[in-house]
Parts: structure tokens; C-alpha cells; sequence
């Protein structure tokens, strides 16, 4: 059908209750009223379950949740044979900050060795000598030490990549290589990293996991000690959400600490963020 010519748009927000494949019967209907072009909420991978769709946690990915590049391309498809557009809305300034972010775990890992270190709009060097080459994560529901004390901070080992990490809550820090290593051989094991999820689930595995909760144990004066250094030797620095007002060394979207923002004056940042989106416009 003839494209029709800009008329007016119609604000759609996806998310895993309202899918592609829900618009699409939907379509003829919005024809009729006079729409010429859906106005899509992003679409790119975000936080799973997000409603909204603005914290992006893969620039590469169409969100799984709102049926994926192939769910995509059949609400396209319909919309061409309407002669109706697409318009989407993009989020190039910041991205949601957590385990489902490749880019972000990445940067926690490795510091400024990550090959997205500058992606992100992090200062290296602040004002505090102790947040030096770390990243502050102001995401503690208390003080650092009352958290260590609870034992609300617990060791354990990715399931996909079998690399040890802190969780907390929901939430899960890497460890760098370096420690993670010094770790194991603190514990005496002394096979080759990283530990693999199979490995994990043999007798020496599961007798590795219990050595290092005993070395970490929060109940004990040297478990703790040991769980301040492991932090200490990290390039983050876990802290009490209140101090971020007056310590965070990343620019955040206004005060929202679960956005972060990225560096889209650098050419090469602006171009992996775009990469998709790129594509899918030269698709059509």
C-alpha cells in the first residue's frame, strides 16, 4: 500500500504484557482513526520485567519481553501493509545499571582495563583519594560494615560463567580476576580458571563453595576481615545508598542511581550504541 504521509502519531508502550504480536491485530484500527506512524516506547533489551523500557541493558538486543527482532519485524511488516511508519524511541544517554548489563558487569570486573570503561561517564579520579580507579556503588540499605556484620553479603559463583561473585540481595557484584584468584588459592584449590557451573555441582566443587564461606564467615572477626579485603581489593566500592548524593563519582540520570550515563561525545561509543538501530533503519 502507499505510505501515507505524516499525519499523526500514536504513542505505544511495549512491555511483556503488551507485546509486538498484541499491536499487531490493532493495526487496521489505528489506520482508520487516521494514524500515520506508531510512536514505539524503546526497544531495545532492558531490564527484565522493566515496564517502561528506558533502563537498556543491551544496545545490541531487541527486548526479549516485547517479542524480540523477529516479533519486530512482523509488527513492521503490518504496518507497511497499511502504509503506516514506525517511529522508536531510543535511549542513547544512559543505560540501567545491573547484572543483565554486560558492559556495566564488565567495567566492575576488569576497572579500567574493561574495554567499556570509557563508555560510561565515570570519573577515575575523584576528590576521595579511596575511590581511586573505583567505581562508587551506593546501593547498600545500610552502612557497609552493618551489612557485612549481617551476613547480608554472600559469595557465589555465577551459573553461567562459573566466575565468583558478591550478592546482595538480588544484586551481584563480580570479583576481579585477581582476587578471584588469590580466593581459590586461599581455600587451596588449585585447578584452572574460571571454576565451571559443572564443576560446581561435583564433591570437590561443593566442598570448594563451603571452604570459602568458611573463610568469609561474617560471624567470625578474621571471616570479616577477610570480606573487608576481598571488597578492598575491587574496583568498586560498595556503600550506603545515602552517601551517593555527596560521593558518587558516575553521572547518573538526574538522581535516579540505576541509570548511568553514557559517553555519547565519543565516536566510538555513540557508534555501538547505535549499531541495531542502524541496521534495523538500512533494513527498512
Amino acid at each position: 500500500m502507499t505510505p501515507l504521509p505524516f499525519a499523526a502519531t500514536l504513542r505505544l508502550q511495549f512491555h511483556r504484557e503488551f507485546t509486538f504480536d498484541h499491536a499487531i491485530p490493532l493495526v487496521p484500527y489505528f489506520r482508520k482513526l487516521g494514524i500515520s506512524h506508531l510512536y514505539a516506547s524503546p526497544l531495545l533489551a532492558s531490564t527484565p520485567g522493566s515496564m517502561h523500557g528506558y533502563d537498556t541493558v543491551d544496545c545490541h538486543l531487541i527486548d526479549p519481553d516485547r517479542g524480540g527482532i523477529d516479533g519486530l519485524r512482523r509488527l513492521v511488516s503490518r504496518l507497511r501493509q497499511e502504509g503506516m511508519g514506525l517511529i522508536l524511541d531510543i535511549v542513547p544517554n544512559h543505560m540501567g545499571v545491573g547484572p543483565d548489563n554486560g558492559w556495566w558487569m564488565d567495567v566492575l570486573r576488569l576497572g579500567q582495563r574493561s574495554a567499556y570503561a570509557q563508555h560510561f561517564d565515570i570519573t577515575w579520579q575523584p576528590a576521595d583519594p579511596d575511590l581511586h580507579h573505583k567505581v562508587l556503588l551506593p546501593f547498600l540499605g545500610s552502612p557497609l560494615g552493618d551489612i557485612i556484620e549481617a551476613g547480608e553479603l554472600v559469595l557465589a559463583f555465577n551459573e553461567e560463567t562459573g566466575h565468583a561473585e558478591i550478592h546482595y540481595g538480588d544484586q551481584r557484584f563480580p570479583l576481579s580476576p585477581e582476587s578471584e584468584k588469590a580466593l581459590l588459592g586461599e581455600a587451596k584449590y588449585h585447578g584452572s580458571l574460571p571454576v565451571t557451573p559443572a564443576f560446581l555441582t561435583t564433591e570437590t566443587g561443593k566442598n570448594l563453595t563451603k571452604k570459602l564461606h568458611s573463610l568469609l564467615d561474617p560471624h567470625t572477626k578474621s571471616g570479616r576481615a577477610r570480606i573487608e579485603a576481598l571488597l578492598d581489593a575491587q574496583h568498586y566500592r560498595l556503600a550506603w545508598w545515602r552517601v551517593a548524593g555527596d560521593l558518587i563519582n558516575w553521572r547518573r540520570f538526574f538522581d535516579v542511581t540505576s541509570l548511568i550515563a553514557l559517553r555519547m561525545d565519543r565516536r566510538e561509543v555513540f557508534d555501538d550504541a547505535h549499531r541495531l538501530v542502524f541496521e534495523l533503519y538500512r533494513e527498512g
